[in-house]
C-alpha cells in the first residue's frame, strides 16, 4: 500500500446520504462516488439473507431509492428493472434497447442511462416509461455511468478526443459541453460546486451550470481510458494507470498526495478505504498513517463501501462487514458464488449480485 499525502486538511464526506435520506443514486451510491451511506437507524452487523431476485442476467450496481431498489440487467436487450425493497418481487421490468446501457443513475424520480453509442435516456422512476433520449452529438464511444444532481445529467463520451455534456433532467435539452483529453471511463463525480472528470495524466473540474472550467491539471501524457475520481468535501481522489494515483485539493487542482488502490477507494471522516488488489488498507491521508490492512480470505473484489461505521466488501465467497475503527471483521456471511463486483446499499439492506440474481441481506437481530 502507497500513500503519500502532505499537509492535507481534514476530510470530511461530499454527498453522503444523510440520516433519513435511504438513497443510493449513482455509481458508487453518489453522484461524488464516495461510497458512503448512513443508515437512519441502528444497524446489526450479523447479516441474513433477506430475498433473492431472479433476473434475466447479471445485475450491475443497484440504486436505492426509499422502498426501490434498481438495476440494469445484462442481455438481449438489455433490462432496467425495479424491485420492491423489503420483498424482493419485481415490481417491473423494461427492455433498454440496443446498444448496451452503461449505467443508471437517479435524480428528481426519473432514472438515467446511457448507451454505447451515446444515446441518453430518462424513464420514470415510478413506472418505468420512457419520457426522453437524447443522441448526444460529437462523440460515439460511451463507456461510464453518468451522473445526476439538482437536475442535470453529466455524461462523458469519446471517439474523436473527448466530450463532457451537461443535459437538462427534465427535457433532455443539451445545456453545455467542453472538450477533454480523452473521455473514456470516467463516471463525472458530482458536487454543488464542481464536475470532475480523470484521463491519463489529464484531470479536470467543471462549474455544474455552466461548464466553465475551474481547472485542469494537465501531465506529461494522454491517451484512452480513464477512472471514476472520488470527491470528498475538498480533495479528489484519482486512479491513473498511466500515472501515480493523485489526491488534489478541489478547488485549485494542485496534486496534494497519492495513494495506491486498483478500485474506486470510499472515504467517511479523516479516513480513505482502498483496496489494492485484494487487500484493504485504511488509511489518514493527512498524515499517511496506516491504521490497518484486511485481506479476508483472498479475493476481495468489490469497491469499499461504508456504512454506519463500517466497510462493507464482497469477495469470491464472502461478505464482510468490517469494523472501521480496527480493521476486525464484525461478520462474514457465506455467499455460495463469487460476487459480481459492486455492491451497493440503502434502506438498511445490503444488495450483492450473485450470477443471474440479486441478493438483499440485512440484520439478523
Amino acid at each position: 500500500m502507497r500513500i503519500v499525502a502532505p499537509a492535507l486538511a481534514m476530510l470530511c464526506v461530499a454527498g453522503a446520504a444523510s440520516a433519513g435520506d435511504l438513497t443510493a443514486t449513482a455509481y458508487q451510491v453518489t453522484p461524488a462516488h464516495n461510497a458512503v451511506v448512513k443508515f437512519s437507524k441502528h444497524w446489526g452487523t450479523s447479516l441474513k439473507t433477506r430475498w433473492t431476485a431472479t433476473l434475466d442476467g447479471s445485475a450491475s450496481f443497484p440504486l436505492v431509492v426509499g422502498r426501490s431498489v434498481y438495476a440494469l440487467v445484462a442481455g438481449e436487450p438489455e433490462e432496467i428493472v425495479r424491485i420492491d425493497v423489503v420483498t424482493g418481487k419485481i415490481i417491473w421490468k423494461i427492455s433498454a434497447g440496443s446498444g448496451g446501457i452503461v449505467g443508471l443513475a437517479y435524480d428528481h424520480r426519473e432514472l438515467f442511462g446511457v448507451n454505447g453509442s451515446g444515446t441518453l435516456s430518462a424513464y420514470a422512476a415510478k413506472s418505468g416509461r420512457l419520457l426522453w433520449a437524447m443522441p448526444l452529438p460529437g462523440q460515439y464511444s460511451f463507456t461510464a455511468p453518468p451522473s445526476a444532481l439538482n437536475g442535470l445529467v453529466f455524461v462523458g463520451g469519446a471517439g474523436d478526443g473527448g466530450t463532457l455534456y451537461a443535459v437538462d433532467e427534465a427535457t433532455g435539452k443539451l445545456i453545455w459541453s467542453q472538450s477533454v483529453e480523452n473521455g473514456d471511463e470516467s463516471s463525472p463525480a458530482v458536487t454543488a460546486t464542481g464536475v470532475y472528470v480523470s484521463y491519463p495524466c489529464q484531470y479536470y473540474d467543471f462549474a455544474p451550470a455552466t461548464g466553465a472550467a475551474i481547472w485542469h491539471h494537465s501531465g506529461d501524457c494522454e491517451g484512452g481510458g480513464g477512472s471514476t475520481p472520488v470527491v470528498a468535501d475538498k480533495l479528489v481522489f484519482v486512479r491513473d494507470y498511466a500515472n501515480s494515483n493523485s489526491i488534489l485539493n478541489a478547488d485549485t487542482g494542485a496534486v496534494v498526495g497519492t495513494f495506491g488502490a486498483t478500485a474506486p477507494p470510499a472515504v467517511s471522516g479523516k479516513i480513505g478505504y482502498f483496496l489494492d488488489g485484494t487487500t484493504l488498507s485504511a488509511v489518514n491521508p493527512a498524515t499517511s498513517r496506516l491504521l490497518w490492512e484486511f485481506s479476508g480470505d483472498g479475493s476481495i473484489n468489490s469497491p469499499p463501501l461504508v456504512v454506519n461505521g463500517y466497510v462493507v466488501v464482497a469477495s469470491d465467497e464472502h461478505l464482510h462487514v468490517i469494523d472501521e475503527r480496527t480493521g476486525v471483521a464484525a461478520s462474514t456471511t457465506t455467499l455460495g458464488q463469487p460476487s459480481g463486483g459492486v455492491i451497493g446499499a440503502g434502506n438498511e439492506t445490503i444488495f450483492v449480485p450473485l450470477g443471474n440474481t440479486l441478493v438483499a441481506f440485512g440484520s439478523a437481530s
